[in-house]
């Protein structure tokens, strides 16, 4: 908990003292960023589905499995500034991870069961 509000007061310090930047004011601005992406995807979903056909009770499973790889991101703004309090701001981003997944998937239908498994 001490950490956490220490953090949070030199962010309030860093926030606080940029407001009060002295000088002329810009009416363009660029700005560019980059970094890593630490994606969190990583989830299973499952299906399942009961019907009867002609006097069979058939089940469909079928099971998920999605996890995203880590990548790079980039974005970027560009401001123009009317007047000191009112502005115009455009902006891109890029972040395409890689998405692993995978499916798992059984019929089963008169004591039989069938079952497949692919990625995609």
């Amino acid at each position: 908990m001490k950490k956490a509000f220490l953090t949070l007061a030199i962010l309030f310090i860093f926030v606080a003292t940029s407001f009060a930047q002295t000088g002329t004011d810009k009416r363009f601005s660029l700005s560019l960023t980059g970094g890593f992406a630490l994606t969190q995807m990583d989830d299973t979903s499952n299906y399942r589905m009961t019907w009867d056909y002609y006097a069979r009770e058939i089940t469909e499973d079928n099971s998920f499995n999605i996890k995203a790889e880590n990548g790079v991101s980039f974005s970027g703004f560009f401001s123009f500034l009317f007047s000191p309090n009112f502005g115009l701001q455009l902006g891109f981003g890029y972040l395409q991870p890689s998405v692993n997944t995978e499916t798992d998937f059984r019929l089963t239908y008169d004591d039989t069961t069938e079952s497949v498994t692919w990625g995609g």
